[in-house]
């Protein structure tokens, strides 16, 4: 299986390759439904939500390691505090 480097610590990341891999059948689902309405078929937009929605988790996940919401504001860096 190949996966993707994530930049900040420098290894192959699970997330960071779904996250890329979703996000790619998210845009491939808009082009399809931009092909689809040109051509003069109906759209559907059921796709693009299937892909949004298999996108999410993988969206909230690489967020959460990235930045943290407190009180003050919101904390760049992941669990160890380090700063990006």
């Amino acid at each position: 299986m190949f996966l993707f480097k994530d930049n900040k610590t420098n290894q192959k990341s699970v997330t960071v390759t779904c996250l890329i891999v979703t996000f790619t059948l998210t845009v491939v689902a808009v082009i399809v439904n931009i092909w689809l309405l040109a051509i003069g078929r109906g759209v559907e937009a059921g796709l693009i939500w299937a892909c949004l929605g298999f996108m999410a988790p993988f969206a909230a996940i690489y967020w959460n390691k990235r930045f943290r919401a407190s009180a003050t504001g919101l904390e760049f860096g992941g669990q160890d505090g380090s700063s990006s």
